[in-house]
């Protein structure tokens, strides 16, 4: 069992500075993508934002467990690899089997974590949440029937979805031939959500104050026209008075001395925080994008190449991440979202004949859609 102590836990900051880092922590990183998705003019953002999705083994998650178990210190603190998946950054697929794994093992994590049963139970919805259980009765038989070890359902989870690797702790995958990630990647996926969270984070702020700020000048256009329309409306005589009052308020030595005044002190401070918080965002930005950067370099080292991903492979993806029936439009939207490109003329048309053509998956209403009807089992 490798060390899972305190370089794998989410820690609370130590300084009591602001950081930008404080308020945008990984697990909003998901609301920051799906802001970016839903605004065409935010997409530019996720240009370099990069999912890696896994399958996640039955070794793994007794290791998270053990240590949210046994050794966690701070009730807030979790695993590395828990934090990366609540983050978006991983995509974690696993057999609806691993349930079965797990309870196997219940007693034993109890055991050595000096805790009990109903604590593992309690651990392990918290971790089955943020997973995408694979019903295997949507695998074809053929498949089906080559499931007869421990390790065949998490390899078959892999190939029927397109994942990049599975992330275990068992040498056995690998001596399958099975793309594996091993070792302590988990924490260069963890610092990875961090920094991509700061750094989307920051774009999409300065993408809305820039729509903000050039918004404003309509708006101001608009007061200003209309306050020159209600002018015009007012007899002469009322004309005069006004731009009278106006012109003897900017040309009196005393009330154009104390705007002035009053003007500079309040200058003086907002030019003063405005340039210290703009200084200060911006050696945040570049410390994000360079810690991306560079934990996107260790964990492209790590991980296998990804093989090439089918159109069904993607529908299978999105339908067991939705876990809902999805219009044909949902559908659509999201399998370009998970990286499919299509050369096709109608894409929508060519999914929908896919679709109809695949035992797999079935209207569930007229233009919805669902891939089995299979749940995973609940937890008495």
């Amino acid at each position: 069992m490798p060390n899972v102590g305190n370089p794998l836990v989410t820690s609370p900051r130590q300084k009591d500075d602001f950081r930008l880092k404080d308020v945008l922590r990984s697990d909003k990183l998901p609301t920051l993508v799906n802001l970016a998705h839903s605004i065409s003019a935010l997409s530019p953002t996720l240009r370099d934002f990069v999912q890696f999705k896994i399958v996640l083994d039955a070794s793994a998650a007794q290791e998270h467990l053990r240590w949210r178990l046994g050794k966690r210190t701070n009730i807030l603190a979790t695993t590395s690899i828990h934090e990366a998946i609540v983050s978006g950054t991983v995509v974690a697929f696993a057999p609806t089997y691993i349930e079965t794994e797990i309870f196997e093992h219940e007693e034993d994590i109890a055991l050595d974590t000096s805790s009990t049963v109903s604590a593992v139970r309690a651990e392990w919805l918290v971790m089955r949440e943020c997973l995408h259980l694979y019903p295997l009765d949507a695998v074809p038989e053929q498949i089906k029937q080559l499931v007869d070890q421990d390790d065949e359902p998490y390899s078959v989870v892999r190939k029927q979805v397109g994942a990049r690797a599975i992330f275990t702790r068992d040498p056995h995958f690998k001596k399958m031939g099975e793309p594996v990630v091993m070792g302590q990647i988990d924490i260069a996926l963890r610092d990875y959500a961090r920094a991509t969270t700061v750094k989307i984070g920051v774009s999409i702020g300065s993408g809305v104050a820039f729509a903000i700020s050039f918004e404003m000048i309509a708006v101001l256009t608009k007061l200003l026209t209309s306050a020159i329309g209600w002018l015009k409306r007012q007899s002469p005589s009322m004309q005069i008075a006004i731009l009278c009052g106006i012109l003897l308020a900017a040309i009196h030595p005393k009330s154009r001395a104390k705007c002035l005044e009053v003007w500079d002190s309040v200058a003086h401070i907002l030019s003063d925080s405005v340039a210290s918080t703009a200084s200060r965002l911006a050696i945040e930005y570049a410390e994000a994008t360079n810690d991306a950067k560079t934990n996107l370099q260790i964990i492209e080292a790590a991980f296998p190449l990804q093989s090439k991903r089918t159109l069904i492979m993607h529908a299978r993806a999105v339908c067991v991440m939705a876990k809902e029936p999805l219009t044909l439009h949902e559908l659509e939207r999201n399998i370009r979202h998970d990286g499919y490109n299509s050369r096709s003329i109608s894409f929508r048309g060519y999914l929908s004949r896919v679709l109809r053509g695949n035992s797999e998956f079935f209207e569930v209403r007229p233009g919805e859609w669902s891939f089995n009807s299979h749940t995973p089992t609940t937890i008495a």
